[in-house]
């Protein structure tokens, strides 16, 4: 059996995003006779589940892995292509038996791009595009009231 993750533009759902690299979670413990790959000291395992393989999305915005039946998966974004946001999102199956499951299972991972300044068109991560808003604002208002103290 395997579980495909599709890698998409938010904005534009039937375009592919490559370059994004998740990493596949077991629900529960690793199945009977496989071993997953040592856990880097900088990913978070969710509570309840083990790291069964990393991926990083094809030119089509693909990821395709093997597993076993009779379990539950889930995909975590690790990091985001140029561009984009991470998707902190946990995306997640039902338990997969071959009885009553297609042979693939597909998960949808929507990907949105980082916010782009107006006049430059120069991409920035939220929290930077937070921070001079916030700045501009206080500036803005600095520039208000020493107005009407000198006026005044």
């Amino acid at each position: 059996m395997t579980v495909q993750g599709f890698k998409f533009n938010a904005r534009q759902p039937g375009t592919g995003i490559p370059g994004a690299s998740y990493a596949l979670f077991v629900v529960g413990s690793l199945p009977a006779g496989f071993i997953g790959p040592l856990v880097p000291d900088w990913l978070r395992v969710p509570a309840d589940m083990a790291l069964f393989a990393i991926g990083i999305s094809d030119e089509s915005g693909h990821l395709t892995f093997s597993v076993p039946i009779g379990h539950a998966w889930c995909m975590a974004e690790i990091s985001a292509p140029p561009g984009y946001i991470k998707d902190t999102g946990l995306h997640c199956t039902a338990v997969l038996n071959h009885s009553s499951d297609p042979i693939a299972i597909e998960i949808a991972l929507p990907e949105t791009a980082q916010p782009e300044l107006a006049q430059t068109g120069m991409r920035l991560p939220l929290g930077a595009a937070l921070i001079l808003i916030v700045t501009g604002t206080g500036l803005r208002q600095a520039s208000r009231r020493r107005r009407r103290t000198t006026a005044g």
